[in-house]
């Protein structure tokens, strides 16, 4: 190929002359700091950058912020939730009976930190402090099985005239032959002041066990000195009906110059009472040691089971106690000679407080007739009492060994 360099290079110049005219104003430094501007900025441009990611903190301030916010609103309402169900659980305590499932531990003791604390929520009255006594040790009962053949019968009042209180005396060594020599020296053997009574001093006294079948003779004499009031002599045939009709007397014969005996054959009460069904609580003088069962009577109890629902109550009297815990929910089933009672109660367990209900319910069902109590209370065992069979009604109420 053929190239022709002198012709194309007076073409390039005739184009170059073409050109219109550019003049450039500016001074030499100012075009040279121009272009050492240039260079400065394409280097800037092609030298790699490392790039501070500021984001990173801003984004993770925010986030830790979120989380607390978020923990903070838990825990707020986990703790109103809290405070809420401890209230509702309060109300409801406080307006209505507890509920015990009928399925508690078949354990034969509670343990004593449980029985403590449930003691501390329960309790609002003396009636219930035994509960708190889980020291088997110091147990004490106050029923026997002695035979009966060494058993006196006696009958004693508290101050105020209101409540009898059945005692027995345990001639342990058989040594009970004339009935009637222990009754000319009750006061011997039961000391009322000892034990906070009161003694319409019955050892003053004759008593004839002998005169005729099924027949008490009393003899008054002129110096007996309790007064022949209307209270006084009710309480004088009610303490004579709980003494003798243990032993199968049905009459009361009395004879002697006091007014006793014309007031008492004035007022038919020539015959010893039918001991009624009753309810039994406890009794203790408030400054003495010793505690009894005693015998309520109500002429609205009229079965077993209200027997049950008013041991869980106190007597006006402050010395006059419920024996059954008053948040105790019972269920009672009769058979002819036995009865079955499922009593529940956070405070029951192996405590003196159980072992007194124990025993009043025995108590309360012989007056009701009753040979054998099957006890069903969530325990096997308290005290010397096995619950997993039925109980015999006991022979003694309130036993005081004699010599």
């Amino acid at each position: 190929m053929k190239t022709n360099h002198s012709n194309n290079k007076q073409t390039v110049e005739d184009l170059l002359k073409r050109l219109p005219k550019i003049q450039d104003k500016r001074s030499k430094q100012e075009i040279l700091r121009n272009i050492e501007k240039e260079f400065q900025t394409i280097d800037d441009d092609t030298r790699p950058r490392k790039r501070k990611k500021l984001w990173i903190p801003v984004v993770a301030t925010f986030c830790s912020i979120i989380v607390l916010l978020v923990v903070a609103r838990s825990l707020d309402f986990d703790l109103i939730q809290r405070n809420n169900s401890s209230m509702d659980i309060a109300i409801n305590e406080s307006a209505t009976e507890r509920e015990y499932s009928s399925e508690l531990p078949e354990n034969d003791v509670i343990e004593n930190n449980s029985v403590a604390n449930s003691a501390d929520r329960l309790l609002t009255d003396d009636s219930l402090s035994p509960f708190k006594n889980i020291n088997e040790d110091t147990f004490s009962y106050s029923v026997e099985y002695i035979q009966k053949d060494n058993t006196i019968y006696t009958a004693w009042l508290v101050e105020d005239l209101s409540y009898i209180i059945p005692i027995s005396l345990i001639d342990s060594e058989g040594l009970v032959t004339n009935l009637d020599d222990y009754y000319m020296k009750l006061d011997q053997f039961v000391q009322p002041e000892t034990y906070g009574l009161r003694n319409l001093q019955l050892e003053k006294l004759d008593i004839q066990l002998d005169s005729a079948p099924n027949e008490l003779e009393v003899i008054f004499n002129d110096t007996y000195p309790v007064t022949a009031s209307s209270n006084h002599l009710q309480s004088f045939r009610k303490l004579i009906s709980y003494m003798f009709r243990p032993y199968g007397y049905e009459k009361l014969k009395v004879s002697g110059n006091h007014p006793f005996v014309e007031k008492l054959s004035e007022h038919n009460m020539l015959s010893l009472m039918e001991l009624q069904p009753v309810a039994y609580k406890k009794f203790q003088s408030s400054d003495k040691e010793t505690t009894w069962l005693i015998p309520i009577e109500k002429g609205h109890i009229s079965s077993f089971e209200e027997a049950l629902t008013e041991m869980t109550l106190n007597e006006s009297a402050n010395e006059v106690l419920a024996t059954v815990p008053n948040d105790a929910q019972i269920e009672v089933e009769t058979k002819e000679d036995s009865v079955r009672a499922m009593i529940r109660s956070e405070l029951l367990g192996n405590n003196q407080g159980t072992v007194t209900m124990i025993e009043a319910i025995l108590m309360t069902a012989k007056s009701y007739g009753y040979d054998k109590v099957d006890l069903d209370i969530g325990y096997n065992r308290v005290g010397k009492y096995d619950l997993t069979k039925e109980l015999t009604v006991p022979i003694q109420v309130n036993p005081i060994p004699i010599q």
